[in-house]
């Protein structure tokens, strides 16, 4: 297999990510779904990595769609329908016996209406097993969120990885 090796840039370069201009005012209705939705994108970290399979598939939309890339090198996906999201995440899970952790940092909003927003965020991804933590990756996720009459949830993901997991 080729050598992955993620250069600066890699994930708007190829595409993946926009960095956006930001806002400069919201409403006290935008401020509160800018809540809400970042309560689902970080209670989909927190249901993968605490495996419950409930939560994690109420964080996306019946029919979202779940796509990455590792370094702009090796496609991941995409995987279409709640239920293909979740099989694929359980997959990943059944294979690690550590205790994987998650953390999406940074979020940057790059759109937002009444029913739909798009985040970016950073992802580290760590791990514990054997008593010793470490580095699995890092990189970044967009998100793209919808609200229906349940609430805000993810329709779309994107995990750019720079390196393999």
């Amino acid at each position: 297999m080729t050598e992955v090796v993620a250069v600066p840039g890699w994930g708007r370069t190829n595409g993946f990510v926009d960095v956006g201009t930001g806002v400069a005012q919201l409403t006290a209705e935008q401020a509160a779904d800018r809540l809400l939705i970042l309560e689902v994108i970080n209670r989909y970290a927190w249901s993968y990595d605490e495996r419950d399979m409930t939560a994690l598939g109420r964080s996306f939309t019946k029919d979202a769609v779940f796509a990455g890339n590792v370094a702009g090198s090796v496609e991941i996906g995409p995987f279409k329908g709640r239920e293909n999201i979740v099989a694929w995440l359980r997959g990943h899970m059944d294979g690690q016996s550590d205790q994987r952790r998650h953390s999406v940092t940074n979020p940057t909003f790059t759109s937002q209406t009444k029913d739909s927003a798009a985040v970016n965020a950073f992802l580290m991804l760590t791990t514990v097993s054997e008593g010793q933590a470490r580095l699995v990756t890092t990189g970044f996720y967009t998100f793209e969120l919808r609200r229906s009459a349940d609430g805000w949830a993810i329709n779309h993901a994107f995990g750019g990885f720079d390196a393999a997991f």
